[in-house]
């Protein structure tokens, strides 16, 4: 079931922060009418406050404003479920507030060499031509790459997928559909620090792409969920018409790394990675 786990006094500092930010977004987006509520033109709140919460939730004002900023005693699973339904959180929002606010514990996975399962990911990149493949760490940089993602992407070993996307000089000039892709990218990236908050690299790329890109701080603040790119990205190769895409993502057993299958959607776009192979051969 679901109990508090320790946490190192940073890690629980990350997440009390994220855990106020998040509640917050979702507070704003939520009018009185929503839920019931009657409207007051005066109200300078936007959306629900936190006394509203917490009469919907059937909880006391005090404790939800202490559970909101991460110091609640005896956080129960139920309650929390509870105030995620007041929110209308969908099942992945409310799944992230579970593991945010420490009511949520999975058992520990068997254990299982890293090297071994990047390893095996390596051989799977050198056989498959469907489409660009990559193996990303827990930092979204990029260990091991097919040679389709060098041609379509411009991805090496080494490069960051998420510098890549926000700091590029012309991002779009590879993903006609940047601004669709960059929220998907943010969207997974936020869901994951459920679990990454207080680890030192992952909280250094956030920070770096906060800092130095306005779209990304944009797209962090505006509090949504989501998995990493979503499924269907179209790309334009250089020297090439469009390519419809598929993004697969395999997490590897007992890694920090994953794997991300990259096929081709359509006929067309079949032929043309078909083409690239074939120029790529010569």
């Amino acid at each position: 079931m679901y109990a508090e786990r320790e946490q190192r006094p940073a890690e629980q500092e990350r997440r009390a922060e994220e855990l106020r930010r998040f509640l917050r977004s979702r507070r704003a987006r939520i009018s009185p009418a929503d839920v019931g509520l009657p409207v007051d033109e005066r109200r300078r709140t936007r959306g629900l406050r936190r006394e509203d919460v917490a009469e919907l939730a059937d909880i006391s004002v005090s404790w939800y404003g202490q559970f909101e900023v991460g110091r609640a005693a005896h956080v129960s699973a139920r309650t929390v479920e509870t105030i995620g339904r007041v929110l209308h959180l969908d099942a992945t929002e409310q799944a992230y507030l579970l593991r945010l606010s420490g009511a949520e514990t999975s058992a520990p996975a068997p254990p299982l060499a890293e090297h071994i399962a990047v390893g095996a990911a390596e051989l799977v990149l050198r056989t498959f031509t469907g489409g660009p493949a990559h193996v990303m760490d827990n930092s979204y940089n990029v260990v091991a790459v097919n040679d389709i993602a060098k041609t379509v992407l411009g991805m090496e070993p080494g490069d960051n997928v998420a510098r890549m996307l926000f700091f590029s000089e012309d991002p779009g000039a590879v993903f006609p559909d940047w601004e669709a892709v960059a929220a998907r990218f943010v969207a997974g990236a936020r869901l994951r620090y459920s679990v990454k908050a207080g680890d030192p690299e992952y909280e250094a790329i956030i920070a770096e792409l906060l800092a130095g890109s306005e779209d990304f701080a944009r797209l962090w603040n505006a509090g949504d969920l989501g998995m990493l790119f979503g499924e269907v990205v179209r790309v334009r190769p250089p020297g090439s018409d469009i390519i419809t895409l598929t993004w697969a993502i395999f997490p590897l057993p007992d890694s920090e790394h994953v794997l991300v299958l990259s096929p081709a959607v359509d006929d067309e776009s079949r032929r043309r990675i078909d083409a690239i192979l074939a120029a790529n051969a010569h």
